[in-house]
Order: C-alpha cells, then structure tokens, then sequence
C-alpha cells in the first residue's frame, strides 16, 4: 500500500522598467511524504534454510511446526510473514527573480539580455522501518537525513547581426552561461551555451548550438546507504 500527499504553494509578482525592461520575482514551496506499506514480508530470522521456523520462539519451544510439503498453518504464517512501514519526506522551496529587456539598438534589431538568479533549497528524509533496516528480509534499507542550499546565476545574450538581406531574413548569435553553487560540494558549477539562428526566409531557419552543462547528483545519489 503506498499512500502519498503533496502540498504546493507559488506566488509571483512582475511588472516593467520603462517600456523595454521587464522583470519578474517568484516563490515556490513544496512538501510531499509517502508512506509506503509492505505486507506479507518473509522474514529470514524466523525460516532457516532447511525450513525450521527460528527466532525468539526458541527460548520458550513455542515455534510452530512447518513442512514445505504441507499448507503451513495459519500460525506459521503468522509467525514467518510480517508487515512494515516506511516513510519518505520532501521538501523544497525556491526564490527566482528575472529581469530582460533591449539594452540597445543595433543596425540588425535590439540586442536582447536577461539575467536573473534562483536560490533553492531541498531536504530528503527516508526513514525505512527496523524491518527492513535489520536485513532480515529479502533486502535491507539505510535510513537517510539530507538537506542543501543552491545559488544559481544566469546571463543570456541575443545579438541580431544581420537581418533584410540576401538570403538572410534574419542571423542572430544566441549566448548564455549560468552558475551555480551547491552546499553539498566543494566547488562551483557552470554551464553554457553559444548558438547561431539563420533565418532564410519565413519558411526556412537552420539553428546550431554548442552547449556545457553539468548535472550535479541527487541527494538519493549522494546520501542513500550502499
């Protein structure tokens, strides 16, 4: 039985600098837990390999007998069978604010710029049941408590170099690099992009790109147990 809620909130607000200029500010909540349920769980501390029920009815001589080649008994699978619970909780939030507009005019068209910044948080905490913490089923699961802060910054660029000529309805140069800083790291990323956008005419654009970017791990990749 795998039972999950999620709650979100976002709020924004943007307006505009002058008549070019826009910007735009942004708050992101969200929580969601699971509460995963495994019934009928085999249990290896209590059914040995030669199939003798085992565990703490043996300081009392209190196990129940049991025989692979007979329907064990509904006290056997209440003893060998049992049942567990584990939780997860997610959280995240994030803080975005943008501004873009044309810095200037050039012979092409307005030399177009954005630029903004994000900072996020998010915190990861799966709490698997003494169960399935034991091993002594068929798997075995690490309890994991994490959380961390990112710092983001971005620019892009859109410069018009031609535009209304021969065979060029428009040639624009597209550039963007953006970084960022983890808590969980020792070093900061950065990514980035330069393209080419050559608009033909109305029917016909060829787009090239050559692109960085780097993808930093999950905290399930980072914290979860081996």
């Amino acid at each position: 039985k795998n039972e999950r809620e999620y709650l979100s909130a976002n709020a924004a607000i943007s307006g505009f600098i002058y008549d070019d200029w826009s910007w735009d500010v942004s708050l992101t909540l969200g929580n969601s837990t699971q509460d995963l349920t495994i019934n009928n769980e085999l249990r290896s501390d209590r059914l040995d390999s030669d199939y003798n029920t085992i565990g703490p009815c043996e300081t009392d001589n209190s196990c129940p007998e049991f025989s692979p080649f007979a329907r064990p008994s509904q006290e056997v699978l209440d003893y060998v069978l049992d049942s567990h619970l584990t939780k997860t909780d997610v959280t995240n939030s994030a803080v975005t604010a943008n501004i873009s507009g044309d810095a200037f005019e050039l012979p092409a068209g307005p030399l177009q710029i954005a630029f903004g910044a994000e900072a996020r948080y998010e915190a990861l905490k799966y709490d698997p049941s003494e169960l399935w913490q034991s091993g002594n089923i068929s798997s075995s699961k690490t309890p994991m408590d994490a959380d961390r802060t990112i710092i983001e910054a971005y620019t892009e660029i859109l410069v018009p170099v031609i535009s209304d000529v021969a065979l060029i309805k428009s040639l624009d140069v597209e550039m963007a690099v953006r970084a960022a800083d983890y808590s969980t790291e020792s070093a900061s990323f950065t990514s980035s992009k330069f393209g080419i956008n050559w608009a033909i005419d109305d029917s016909w654009r060829f787009r090239s790109t050559l692109s960085q970017a780097v993808r930093a791990p999950q905290l399930t990749e980072m914290f979860a147990g081996q």
